[in-house]
């Protein structure tokens, strides 16, 4: 997990981007620079991937399958909640706002899942 986000963190703060999104990906240099921010934003999302996925896999171990459900409507409802409040409250661009979205919703559900989880986390490392 950590070597995923510290890769990503390197080709995104690097020049690096910028080639691989004008060369490989086609994109014109200003829209590769507009999607510079973003992917900032973006870099911690390996990162909390893992920890949703420790956490929810504990959960559903334990037969507690509701609480991973809840976890997926808080996420939706995260994202959606945030978009809505970004695109209506702010001159934000989209792509930062479902950036910003995306990360905020994931890390809503994150930490709903690791508070249920905790205990059960503890337990398997024994």
């Amino acid at each position: 997990m950590i070597v995923t986000t510290a890769v990503l963190a390197l080709i995104a703060t690097t020049p690096l981007l910028t080639m691989i999104y004008v060369h490989i990906y086609g994109l014109r240099p200003d829209l590769a620079e507009f999607a510079r921010v973003p992917t900032y934003v973006l870099m911690s999302l390996p990162f909390i991937a893992v920890a949703y996925s420790l956490y929810r896999s504990a959960l559903i171990t334990a037969r507690q399958n509701v609480k991973v459900t809840i976890s997926t409507m808080m996420e939706v409802g995260g994202i959606a909640g945030t978009m809505i409040l970004l695109v209506g409250l702010t001159d934000l661009n989209g792509a930062l706002a479902a950036a910003l979205s995306m990360a905020a919703g994931r890390s809503f559900s994150t930490l709903y899942l690791r508070w249920n989880a905790r205990r059960l986390v503890v337990s398997m490392r024994s």
